[in-house]
């Protein structure tokens, strides 16, 4: 995959998957964006049978009201997945918003992110599918970290730490 190139999670995980989990278990698996996905389970939703992963990776926004752009490297990310028997499984994914420093606008905006970035998170989804739907043994392995300096976390603007959910404490990679 080319790194500083834009993508589509879902067309990202479709070659994850295509690669990670049908060959071994000749199912398919499909990611969707739901934005109201919340970092916690019900005792329905475990049930039947969702598991949780919370993530964090690097993007980048633009501001549609004044233009202005930025990185972080703490986008929060929540995705829910569950095995659903002989059909494969199915994955939502929630990017967490930040408003822009820049300008007066309220406006929540959703960052872009590298297909290489992309691909680095759903490989560690991917591994927890294997691991937590499939009882697979992952060896543990040893990812390399990033870093990136960008001006630090501004939890004013971060949609996820006003929810008091925010991951800028996970590990980046």
């Amino acid at each position: 995959m080319l790194g500083g190139q834009y993508s589509n999670w879902a067309d990202v995980f479709q070659s994850v998957q295509e690669t990670e989990i049908e060959p071994r278990h000749g199912q398919a698996w499909t990611l969707q964006i739901k934005n109201d996905l919340t970092d916690d389970l019900t005792s329905n939703q475990r049930q039947n049978g969702w598991k949780i992963y919370q993530s964090s990776s690097f993007g980048r926004f633009t501001c549609s009201n004044c233009r202005h752009g930025w990185n972080s490297a703490r986008v929060s990310l929540t995705f829910h997945y569950r095995h659903i028997s002989s059909a494969g499984g199915e994955v939502y994914l929630r990017t967490y918003r930040q408003k822009c420093r820049s300008c007066s606008s309220d406006q929540m905006l959703t960052a872009k992110f590298e297909q290489e970035k992309m691909a680095e998170v759903l490989m560690r989804v991917a591994d927890k599918i294997r691991k937590n739907c499939y009882n697979e043994a992952i060896e543990q392995k040893n990812y390399i970290k990033f870093s990136k300096k960008t001006k630090p976390h501004e939890a004013s603007l971060c949609e996820a730490c006003m929810l008091g959910k925010c991951n800028r404490d996970a590990d980046i990679y």
